[in-house]
């Protein structure tokens, strides 16, 4: 599978990734290339997705979150995570920066059957 491109932008405060809708295989390794130009950190974050027993690797501007509950991206940083993703099924994933917590962007977390 081709890596999955994720970025971050801002609107105003908030920041907002993209796809809103990010479509993974259920029970695969995948690898996301993350892009954020958001002047400021924000952390990504999908129930369950970013455990230490998901995560295979990380690289680049990204920092595991005390909580293992997501990953922080630094202020227009870009970095490569490497994860196993869950079983089939729909979940929030989100983007939030410290300046807006409680309004944090929210997408749609897509696990499919992998194809073949």
């Amino acid at each position: 599978m081709p890596p999955v491109e994720l970025t971050i932008t801002m609107d105003g405060d908030k920041p907002v990734c993209a796809p809103a809708e990010l479509k993974l295989p259920a029970n695969t390794n995948v690898e996301l290339h993350i892009a954020s130009q958001a002047p400021e950190p924000v952390t990504l974050t999908a129930p369950g997705q970013f455990e230490n027993a998901n995560v295979l690797h990380a690289d680049g501007d990204l920092v595991h979150v005390a909580s293992e509950k997501g990953y922080l991206v630094k202020q227009n940083g870009k970095g490569v995570l490497r994860i196993r993703t869950l079983k089939e099924g729909q979940t929030t994933y989100a983007c939030t920066s410290n300046r807006n917590r409680k309004a944090p962007f929210e997408g749609k977390l897509v696990l499919t059957a992998p194809a073949g």
